[in-house]
């Protein structure tokens, strides 16, 4: 029994201190300056695991990210009105996300100047 209980303490310290590295890692490699990150997600027709795909992509973005106040865009390239219903529900949920119509993708990329 307390061979188990000091596995799991040293399974526990090992994942703490495994994050405590991540989180010094980003900190070092963190851009000096202010920097903007857009990542695009194009969407296309009817797409059944939309939210999902939306939830996993803004998961990633915030989390991986190394550049100040960054932003998801949703580019509508012919989504049927189902899944644009939810995409703008769910940016409407979350701050850093939004959805543009193919042709305004251009100018909210050319935005991210005056953020």
């Amino acid at each position: 029994m307390k061979t188990l209980i000091l596995l799991l303490i040293g399974l526990l310290a090992s994942i703490g201190l495994g994050y405590l590295l991540v989180v010094l890692q980003r900190w070092i490699l963190k851009p000096r300056h202010p920097s903007r990150i857009a990542a695009v997600m194009p969407v296309f027709g009817p797409e059944p695991d939309i939210e999902q795909r939306l939830r996993s992509a803004y998961t990633d973005l915030l989390q991986g990210v190394m550049g100040d106040d960054p932003l998801l865009l949703v580019a509508d390239y012919g989504a049927d009105e189902e899944t644009l219903r939810i995409c703008r529900s769910f940016c409407e949920e979350c701050s850093y996300a939004r959805v543009c119509g193919a042709r305004e993708l251009a100018g909210q990329i050319a935005g991210l100047q005056n953020r």
